[in-house]
């Protein structure tokens, strides 16, 4: 289960309880489920729970997936968990969760609570307008159409790529400026996309020819605007601290950008054409968080390469971008499949790729059945 699943089943249910019963075994009722907080600190503020001598405590509500995170996203060290006056959970673990002002917050495993009718009231996939017909309709046509969602998603990539070219660079310049933005963007989180883009931006021309990492993350740490510094290009109130994983914050995404700056400038225009796999193993050496650099290969390398080969008129390097792309796997979201799945997709035409995240975004959700192969042969375009 995502965390913003157990969330929102929290912000559902928990008033509705008859009441909980904590590990230390105190019975409470909750008066008020809390204030969601999208952003830094505790996931719901200013909470109010009622125990069975009548005392009524309020505070922060912290919920997690695993006791463990408490301590996996540093809470203990975060001021901002001092108000915290329960932790909530799915798996426990062998530490209670410590704030930083030495307290700890009371601890409801809500495992015994949580029902599969819970689950589906949150996350219930809705049906797809050619579910009815999609037993009748040729599995071939099924992936004609996905065939097509892959192209069409690698094609709007190209494009989407192509707008950072600099025309006034030459070859290798213009690809590794490219490569370097879309590398930033990709790193960020949602919120985080567009002052990773921007720092990206403002900061190439002086790192250029930077070759140490340290150096290379001290530049953009500096122009960030995250630290004081006369330097600062960017305002601190452009970044999203958000109560996301770890490895999402800011400084950490940048800290990556800086490996991946020194990285790309040790990378010859000779190595691009022979071995662009090995370029990509070099790109991302010493960066860590493998399952987000699987992504940005299908997202950034392969149709930058691609566009590379366009540019220097290499069916060679063409082909290897796209074919890289149409044939390794890529995870798609949890939830895409369940909800392509649950609609009549059979299993076999449903291959990790991100022409299922295209199909299902300009497609499926967006009612365009008169576009689609599958919604024209089911009748409901």
């Amino acid at each position: 289960m995502r965390e913003s699943v157990f969330q929102q089943i929290w912000k559902d249910e928990a008033l509705s309880s008859r009441g909980f019963v904590t590990l230390c075994n105190q019975r409470f009722r909750v008066l008020s489920a809390g204030e969601h907080n999208p952003g830094d600190g505790p996931d719901f503020k200013n909470a109010r729970l009622q125990f069975e001598d009548g005392t009524i405590l309020a505070g922060d509500i912290e919920l997690h997936i695993s006791e463990a995170e408490w301590f996996a996203h540093n809470h203990q060290t975060d001021p901002g968990y001092n108000s915290v006056i329960l932790h909530v959970f799915l798996s426990a673990g062998i530490r209670a969760a410590v704030s930083p002002n030495g307290t700890s917050p009371l601890r409801l495993d809500f495992t015994p609570y949580l029902s599969a009718t819970m689950v589906s009231k949150v996350h219930r996939p809705a049906a797809l307008p050619c579910t009815p017909a999609l037993r009748y309709i040729s599995e071939d046509v099924m992936k004609q159409q996905l065939v097509r969602a892959r192209r069409e998603y690698f094609d709007a990539r190209i494009g989407q790529l192509s707008e950072l070219w600099r025309p006034g660079s030459n070859i290798q310049s213009a690809f590794s400026a490219l490569v370097f933005i879309a590398m930033a963007e990709g790193l960020g989180i949602e919120r985080n996309r567009k002052p990773m883009r921007l720092l990206a931006e403002k900061c190439y021309d002086a790192i250029a020819s930077v070759r140490c990492s340290m150096e290379a993350e001290n530049i953009l740490v500096e122009a960030s605007g995250l630290v004081e510094s006369s330097r600062s290009l960017l305002n601190r109130q452009e970044w999203d601290f958000s109560g996301s994983r770890p490895g999402n914050k800011p400084k950490d995404r940048i800290h990556q950008l800086g490996i991946i700056a020194a990285n790309l400038h040790k990378l010859s225009a000779r190595e691009l054409v022979r071995s662009p796999d090995s370029c990509w193993n070099r790109l991302t050496e010493g960066v860590g968080s493998s399952e987000r650099m699987e992504l940005l290969a299908h997202l950034v390398w392969y149709p930058a390469v691609y566009l590379l080969g366009s540019m220097v008129r290499s069916e060679t390097l063409c082909g290897f971008g796209y074919q890289s792309w149409e044939n390794r796997p890529a995870r798609v979201p949890a939830f895409i499949l369940e909800e392509l799945r649950n609609s009549g997709f059979p299993k076999g035409v449903l291959e990790p790729h991100l022409g299922l995240v295209h199909q299902f975004k300009r497609y499926c959700r967006a009612g365009a059945c008169g576009s689609c192969e599958v919604g024209r042969a089911s009748g409901v375009a």
